[in-house]
């Protein structure tokens, strides 16, 4: 029988320091124009911008859309990613509708890009006319960012949002994310409206998500992924629900879930509020005042052993003020 040698391993991106990486989506049909025949578009891009660019052949989670790279400095791959948009509105166009496009792009930039309180996102939607929506969910430390609008000012908002990605400066650390890994049962979902991730036939498992958890059987596996342009080779692991659980742990350092409204409720001795709340207030006042979020103890009812504190703000704002008071709670003064 004969056995197959041993699969060559993936080429890594390799940049230099203060290079930029973006990434966007595009359909097969885009892809193919990108390239051009023979390969022809691509060499001239590389040729005229330096940018590494490699497109990924496998699909990315279900969306059947492929993962253009575009790598080098920023006012280069500005240029890159000029070229690729146009071959992506070309497709809109075509449809009669507003043109939209999907970055792939670090936490920490969608985290820059929404700013505080939502800020930055709700200038750049007034400043271009175009819809922003960042999904809440991280693949591998990445998020989508989802743009739609007219055109023209779409192309324009892609390149304003490559300072964000520049200014975050760690868009090199996801360079060599490998999308080929990426392969789950028919039953698979996820959150939103994203479907599943692979003709396999894994049936469905109840579960987190809607009803629906991560297929109880993994689906085939697809041939390792093949990339245009560059040795795109994937090593395809068997990976299942471990993915979605590094996705979950992944949530308390997550920008947007850090910054969302929270409310939490939480029993202490009612012998020990005047140890939470300190002299006059102080140590309740040091507390909201170091962590944004609004403390409130209810007063105990008659002959209760216990009684209420509520905690209001920011997640990351209420979890350290939690903190604080149970160091209250366990402090010998």
């Amino acid at each position: 029988m004969m056995m197959s040698g041993p699969r060559p391993k993936r080429r890594r991106f390799e940049f230099q320091p203060g290079d930029v990486v973006i990434k966007i989506l595009v359909s097969t049909g885009t892809a193919g124009k990108i390239i051009g025949t023979g390969g022809a578009e691509v060499k001239a891009l590389r040729a005229q911008t330096g940018v590494t660019l490699h497109i990924w052949e496998n699909k990315f989670m279900g969306t059947g859309l492929q993962v253009v790279v575009l790598g080098g400095q920023r006012a280069c791959v500005d240029q890159a990613l000029m070229f690729v948009t146009e071959k992506l509105m070309e497709e809109g166009s075509a449809s009669g509708s507003d043109a939209s496009a999907q970055l792939l792009l670090t936490s920490n930039a969608i985290s820059k890009i929404i700013g505080a309180k939502g800020a930055t996102i709700s200038q750049l939607r007034q400043e271009f006319g175009c819809h922003l929506e960042a999904d809440k969910v991280t693949h591998q430390g990445e998020q989508l960012l989802k743009v739609n609008g007219p055109g023209g000012m779409v192309q324009q908002l892609l390149i304003k949002l490559t300072e964000f990605v520049e200014g975050a400066g760690d868009s090199q650390q996801v360079a060599n994310n490998d999308y080929s890994d990426y392969h789950y049962g028919a039953g698979a979902a996820f959150v939103g409206n994203v479907g599943p991730w692979s003709k396999g036939k894994g049936p469905p498992a109840k579960g987190l998500f809607g009803g629906k958890g991560l297929g109880g059987a993994l689906a085939p596996m697809a041939s390792a992924g093949k990339g245009f342009g560059d040795v795109g080779g994937g090593h395809p692991n068997h990976i299942g629900q471990e993915t979605m659980q590094i996705d979950l742990l992944q949530a308390e350092s997550d920008p947007s879930v850090l910054s969302s409204v929270s409310t939490i409720q939480f029993a202490i001795p009612s012998q020990s509020v005047s140890r939470v709340l300190g002299k006059g207030g102080v140590f309740s006042k040091e507390i909201s005042r170091h962590t944004g979020a609004k403390l409130v103890i209810d007063p105990p009812g008659p002959g209760a052993e216990t009684c209420v504190v509520t905690l209001t703000g920011q997640v990351g704002g209420v979890n350290r003020a939690h903190c604080m008071v149970v160091s209250r709670l366990i402090s010998e003064y």
